[in-house]
């Protein structure tokens, strides 16, 4: 077990969340981890730079974050995010293979005409519902004020955390949803950064000078964590900063809420303090990969 820094009260070591809030970390998963998986339909990417209305978007290349509504058996009902797309993907895991289902558009963030990506490094799954935190990240400083303005257009769209539910009754077995996906935007996240002194002087800094950058999430009794490719401490560790879903949803700082729920769920009533804390761990950072096939 890593060692955890404490702010305050007795803090628990936010690894073992991580792992444990990681649906996919299964046996049954890490045994065919070196395997590929066929991928049915077309898994959404970057965003086309010539407008068309029939297919807007490439075939995604690279999946960065995914997160499956159970933990175990097939089939599953998962939310995947490809950093270079403006959203998340409904997909149905199956045993061997993949059903790329229906896309939900999160962002619409663009640059004279350009469509921005998320740059989302990180989707969670907790109590009903979806979350996809993009990279809060900045590409490098530019002397040339038009390579500067598209810079600071991009990090912008990446500052941005969703909570996205609906019914898993609603999603057949080719990842359509019948109903509306519930979304709800939050740009908190940034302020909480700049109030940690570990965190802020890297905040809008670019990764190679040791600037902030988001590489995955877990939700975990109603906190959320954030885990980051950088900065890196002095003793070369990583930083996951935890905060309650309450301060990045619904503005509040500390006292008593009622936990979310996902659509189709009992709401249950519940009250806690909460206090933001940074720990420091080291972690790892996985992408997923498989056959595309149509």
């Amino acid at each position: 077990m890593f060692p955890a820094r404490k702010t305050g009260a007795a803090h628990s070591a936010v690894i073992a969340a991580l792992w444990l809030a990681t649906g996919l970390l299964t046996h049954d998963a890490a045994a065919q981890a070196d395997e590929s998986w066929k991928v049915n339909h077309k898994l959404i990417g970057k965003p086309r730079e010539i407008t068309n209305e029939n297919d807007p978007n490439h075939k995604s290349k690279d999946v960065s974050g995914i997160a499956c509504a159970s933990e175990a058996g097939f089939p599953r009902i998962c939310l995947v995010a490809d950093d270079e797309s403006q959203g998340a993907q409904i997909v149905v895991l199956k045993d061997g293979e993949l059903e790329a289902g229906d896309f939900i558009r999160l962002i619409y963030n663009s640059h004279k005409g350009e469509s921005l990506e998320l740059d989302a490094e990180g989707v969670a799954f907790a109590n009903g519902f979806f979350y996809v935190i993009g990279s809060h990240g900045r590409p490098r400083h530019e002397d040339d004020e038009t390579k500067e303005a598209k810079n600071k257009a991009k990090a912008q769209a990446s500052r941005q955390l969703f909570r996205v539910g609906f019914d898993l009754r609603e999603v057949d077995g080719d990842g359509r949803l019948a109903g509306a996906a519930q979304i709800t935007p939050s740009t908190a996240l940034p302020a909480l950064i700049k109030e940690q002194p570990e965190l802020a002087s890297s905040f809008d800094r670019a990764l190679d000078d040791n600037g902030l950058t988001i590489e995955g999430v877990a939700v975990r009794d109603d906190r959320l964590y954030a885990g980051m490719r950088g900065p890196l401490m002095e003793d070369g560790s990583a930083a996951i900063l935890s905060a309650p879903l309450a301060a990045l949803f619904d503005g509040q700082e500390a006292g008593g809420a009622a936990p979310p729920r996902g659509p189709g769920q009992a709401r249950r009533a519940g009250s806690r303090r909460f206090r933001n804390r940074l720990s420091r761990a080291c972690g790892t950072r996985e992408r997923s990969r498989g056959r595309q096939g149509r």
